[in-house]
C-alpha cells in the first residue's frame, strides 16, 4: 500500500520506531517496496527541479496500520526475543 501527501492522504502519523519519533516531513511511504520519502531538511530548493529537495530512504520494514491512520518505519517484529525480567530481579517494597 502506498500513501501519498501528494495524492491526498493526509492526516496519518508516520513514527520512526529507532528513534522512538514522529517524522514531519514524509510525502510518501511504501510498505511493498519499504521505502519511505520526506522533504529535506533543512528546507531548500533543489536547483535541478527547482522544487523542494527530496530524500528517500529505505527501511528494512514499514507497517501501515489503516484503522489508526498510523504508520510504523521499522517496527519491532512480533517474534522477536523479548526477555521479560526474572521475578528475583523485582524488588518489592
Amino acid at each position: 500500500m502506498r500513501i501519498d501527501a501528494r495524492a491526498g492522504d493526509t492526516g496519518w502519523c508516520v513514527f520512526h520506531v529507532p528513534q522512538a519519533g514522529v517524522l514531519k516531513y514524509v510525502i510518501w511511504v511504501d510498505d511493498e517496496t519499504a521505502m519511505w520519502c520526506e522533504f529535506a531538511h533543512p528546507l531548500r530548493l533543489d536547483r535541478a527541479t527547482g522544487s523542494a529537495a527530496t530524500i528517500t530512504h529505505q527501511a528494512k520494514a514499514i507497517r501501515i496500520i489503516p484503522a489508526d491512520r498510523l504508520v510504523l518505519i521499522d517496527p519491532v517484529d512480533d517474534s522477536e526475543d523479548i526477555t521479560e525480567p526474572a521475578q528475583k530481579d523485582l524488588v518489592v517494597s
